[in-house]
């Protein structure tokens, strides 16, 4: 401190202390901070370490000591950016990039500099784990890219001096950086050492094939070769000033002889990122042929850059065919513009390889056998740019094996023979936002970061509505990037923003799409109008208005035409400029018409799905799926559909709801939510439930949505909520006098007095249900009653009764073959044998459940089938036990359910407490009680309370032992719970004590 070095007294403290600054001004979970400081295998007392550790690290930072700043259970170091050496060496380094862009390398240079001779050493040397592993590779990645920086900004200005020296030793400290080497190599070049420069690529090639069993990359590969050639453009001079990483031994061009046809388009200056594609491409050209011609395919969708990225392979290699480099726009997608064909294409191809206009034959056949000839023992690149198809290609291949084409389109060439293809996808987000940052200049972006990332977002990271909208930018003074940001969140508007000068999107988009088949153009329409993020070729038939397979046709036509994607077999998507793009193009008498077929879709779906998981919810007889539908005939389909399609299911019900179709709003919602509540995903089930709601039309709707709101909300732990949703519907059902429904919703109540653990009242509302139900009900209605009543009578004790219970629900299931009830009743069964004392039974009954609960997807009941199996490993095998805990747990979290976390929590707590583990028991009980704290569930709150009033007994604290009895005893009492006797004794034990 003060600029004198500060000795801490422990290395605990100096490991804080240093993973405080790595995360310098952010706040660190103390769970964070465990697992940074242990890893894996923290110790039960790790909580009490950590706090011990941080005060001790404030008293021994004396008057620093409030930078260590505690926010809840989360830890802060507050410190200036010019306090620590790496926040200050990265300042130094965008600094310099920064001059680098705007041309000042000297200032560049010197700010580079600075930074590095900050550093002292290793980072974080000494330190160990995987936090600050990753960190020092981190630091150490950076000063290495600052050093590679530095380098080639003094090779750009001709200043040498010094340099051998320090890239021998840093290629001796990372023999693997090629940038390293490639700087070293054109170093000793420079300075006249050509056979030391060839002699250590020769070492580099020799060490990358015996350590790593790969060759040098393809641009050390091309510097090894300009050096050989004594390529006099190596000497550095000068260059406009381009980014850092594209500098290293890349090819400058060279006046060509006369004679040899320099044919392509301009290098453009602000290309950006697509490094991987430009290494790949240079690798695929380079690949030798003895006998073959070696051709590249690129395929994108429109405004992608597959031509800019072919453009600057070919300029990059530009020394690699020494007769030349043709280019020829074949006009498969130009507005305006008929595709060229094979023929014309030739005349111009011959043309530019110097044959008199007198001597280019008449006739295809002709032109291609003079091509070939033309170009035989040539070595040279021809760019074939905007092909429309295969067949305009094929005849304008090459025989020579020295030649080598690129093809771009935006169809896949996949039958074009002997071709290697290359998809171009959009930029990633920082490439993205690199792009729009040198198109529209660092002075009219300022310090818009934030408002540049949701453009480039909304662009949908594709390079040319990136473009158009940074050069907009730039273009008009008053704007900012925020404004632009809201020009561009107008959906409807968006594509006709994205247009400048002859520049257009939609322009793009137009001219794939009129080159579509008739159909095809009308799929692309339809598809347009699907709801949500993706769909599968079912969901497009409906939209369509077609077969599966003829669906399934269209939309491989569309995906050829890379105007669809595809990231998962069977699932497809649009880029969202395109979904737009699409919208527009229908009418609106198929646009009604297909959100028509698209709704009955997804209700044949969702009633289908729900027949097949959970036979007998209604009286309809289960039948087998319209041909439109996935072939859905296990619990196991079911859950991968929706696993699928959740987030559709929601934006279809706003769909039908705009559209005006309310009754297929509010079945859809009927249909789809206990199959989205069931494996976990509560909040799209909540979101459709309300939807319902608002767009119900009956009666004997807005009853059934309000009773299956009230059963998500129970899942969220929302009992009072719970409560008068069912309370909602019971009015409704009553006023109705619909005794089915009213026998339903007393069940529904039945388990919200479960779940508040006031079992008394949970036994006259399912005793009631069962009077209503026994004749106008159906057997599954029956069998949840059973199931209900046997947890009510377990909780009180009442071990017999909650046997049989569950066994007539399992009796009158075996008709039925309902396997959630099934799974239900078994989980109970083996609860309720734990708790009469048949422990082995116990085991095997919810061993049988726990299988069948995972097969059928029944996510919150595996999870209880995993606690309560915990609780009967409890004294047998506490290993075991605590990893079925552990998985209930994680399960629960996974669902958001609040009632299984809080029971597999009193589980895991009452098992550390058995081993001792005082602390760690003690959390797990408090955070019980945390998530029962609004909706209290009596018989969790009790069993928390007493384990807390145990740990108080083993810490010798009685007045907290006194005080956990005393609320455990209240839950008891409320409850009616058997275990009100035996705490009134141990309380009276502690009083007397």
């Amino acid at each position: 401190m003060d600029g004198e070095r500060q000795r801490l007294g422990g290395h605990r403290q100096e490991r804080l202390l240093a993973l405080l600054l790595i995360n310098a001004n952010s706040s660190m979970a103390l769970t964070q901070v465990i697992d940074a400081l242990w890893g894996d295998g923290p110790p039960a007392t790790a909580r009490n370490q950590v706090y011990n550790t941080v005060a001790r690290l404030r008293r021994e930072l004396g008057d620093a000591r409030a930078a260590v700043v505690t926010d809840g259970q989360s830890y802060r170091l507050d410190i200036a950016e010019e306090q620590v050496d790496f926040m200050r060496f990265s300042r130094s380094v965008d600094r310099a990039r920064r001059f680098a862009r705007e041309d000042a390398p000297a200032d560049a240079v010197e700010s580079l500099r600075a930074g590095l001779a900050l550093w002292r050493g290793s980072a974080l040397d000494g330190m160990h784990g995987p936090a600050f592993d990753h960190a020092a590779a981190k630091l150490t990645e950076e000063r290495l890219a600052a050093s590679e920086l530095l380098v080639q900004l003094r090779l750009d200005s001709g200043d040498t001096t010094g340099l051998i020296a320090e890239l021998t030793a840093l290629t001796g400290e990372h023999p693997e950086r090629e940038t390293l080497l490639g700087q070293l190599m054109t170093v000793l070049y420079h300075e006249g050492r050509q056979i030391e420069a060839l002699r250590t690529y020769e070492q580099a090639r020799v060490r990358f094939a015996d350590e790593l069993g790969v060759d040098a990359g393809p641009e050390l590969r091309l510097l090894h070769e300009r050096i050989l050639r004594n390529d006099p453009t190596l000497v550095p001079r000068r260059p406009a000033p381009v980014a850092a990483k594209q500098r290293v031994a890349k090819p400058q061009s060279t006046a060509p002889p006369i004679g040899e046809p320099r044919f392509l388009p301009r290098d453009i200056a602000d290309f950006t990122g697509r490094d991987d594609e430009v290494g790949r491409l240079i690798s695929l050209v380079e690949e030798s042929a003895d006998t073959a011609v070696v051709i590249t395919a690129l395929d994108g969708m429109p405004g992608v850059g597959k031509t800019t990225l072919a453009v600057r392979v070919g300029h990059l290699m530009a020394d690699r065919f020494p007769q030349g480099q043709m280019f020829v726009d074949l006009h498969g997608y130009t507005p305006g513009r008929r595709p060229l064909t094979p023929a014309g294409a030739l005349d111009l191809l011959l043309r530019g390889a110097g044959v008199p206009p007198e001597q280019i034959p008449d006739g295809l056949e002709r032109r291609a056998d003079l091509w070939r000839s033309t170009l035989a023992d040539r070595r040279m690149l021809v760019v074939l740019d905007n092909a429309v198809d295969t067949p305009q290609v094929r005849p304008l291949l090459p025989g020579s094996a020295g030649v080598r084409v690129l093809v771009t389109s935006r169809r896949r060439l996949s039958m074009l023979e002997g071709a290697s293809s290359l998809s171009v996808d959009l930029l990633p987000p920082e490439d993205a936002v690199r792009l729009f940052h040198r198109v529209a200049t660092p002075e009219r972006v300022g310090d818009a970061s934030s408002h540049v990332a949701e453009v480039v977002a909304l662009c949908g990271f594709l390079p040319l509505a990136i473009r158009i909208a940074a050069s907009r930018l730039r273009n008009r003074p008053l704007w900012s990037v925020a404004h632009l940001a809201d020009l561009l969140r107008d959906e409807d508007n968006r594509l006709a923003e994205l247009t400048a000068g002859d520049r257009s999107v939609g322009a793009a988009f137009a001219v794939s799409y009129q080159n579509l088949p008739k159909a095809t153009r009308r799929s692309f329409r339809l598809l347009g109008l699907l709801p949500g993020s993706d769909f599968d070729e079912h969901g497009a038939a409906a939209a369509i208005g077609s077969t599966v397979p003829e669906a399934r046709r269209l939309l491989e036509d569309l995906i050829d035409a890379n105007l669809l994607g595809q990231h998962a077999p069977g699932r497809y998507h649009f880029h969202d400029l395109l979904r737009q793009y699409a919208r527009t193009m229908s009418d609106p008498d198929e646009r009604s018409s297909a959100i028509s077929r698209t709704v009955a879709h997804y209700l044949e779906l969702g009633h289908f799905a729900g027949q097949v998981v959970d036979p007998g919810r209604t009286a309809d007889a289960a039948t087998h799926p319209a041909s439109s539908l996935p072939d859905l005939r296990t619990a196991e389909q079911v859950r991968a559909v929706i696993a699928a399609e959740h987030r559709n299911v929601v934006a279809v019900m706003e769909l039908a709801s705009a559209e005006g179709l309310r009754d297929e709003a509010a079945r859809l919602a009927t249909a789809f939510g206990p199959l989205l509540q069931r494996q976990g995903y509560l909040d799209e089930a909540l979101a459709g439930y309300e939807m319902g709601l608002q767009a119900a039309t009956s009666r004997e709707a807005e009853a059934a949505l309000h009773r299956s709101v009230g059963l998500a909300l129970i899942t969220a732990r929302r009992l009072d909520a719970a409560l008068r949703a069912f309370r909602a519907s019971l009015a409704i059902e009553e006023e109705l006098g619909n005794e089915h429904g009213t026998g339903r919703v007393h069940v529904n109540i039945g388990i919200v007095h479960i779940r508040a653990g006031r079992y008394s009242d949970a036994l006259t509302h399912l005793n009631h249900s069962l009077d209503l139900l026994r004749d106008v009900g159906t057997k599954r209605d029956k069998a949840a009653v059973l199931v209900n009543l046997g947890v009510a009578h377990v909780r009180l004790g009442n071990h017999a009764e909650a046997i049989a219970h569950n066994e007539q629900a399992l009796a009158e299931n075996a008709e039925l073959g309902n396997p959630h009830v099934e799974a239900t009743a078994l989980v109970n069964l083996g609860h309720a044998r734990w708790r009469s004392g048949e422990v082995t039974e116990a085991l095997r009954v919810l061993a049988r459940a726990r299988e069948l609960c995972h097969r059928i997807g029944a996510t919150e009941m595996e999870a209880r089938s995993l606690y309560t199996t915990a609780g009967c490993l409890r004294g047998r095998n506490p290993a075991e036990a605590l990893a079925h805990g552990r998985a209930a747990l994680v399960l629960a979290r996974e669902i958001g359910n609040r009632d299984v976390q809080s029971q597999a929590l009193v589980i895991l707590g009452q098992i550390h407490l058995d081993l001792g583990a005082l602390a760690v028991a003690a959390e797990c009980f408090h955070e019980a009680l945390h998530l029962t704290a609004n909706d209290g569930d009596n018989y969790v709150e009790l069993q928390a309370h007493e384990g807390l009033a145990l740990i108080a007994r083993a810490e010798d604290d009685p007045g907290r032992a006194r005080h956990h009895w005393r609320v455990a005893l209240a839950h008891a009492e409320s409850a009616r719970l058997p275990e009100a006797d035996r705490i009134r004794g141990e309380l009276t034990g502690e009083q007397t004590g």
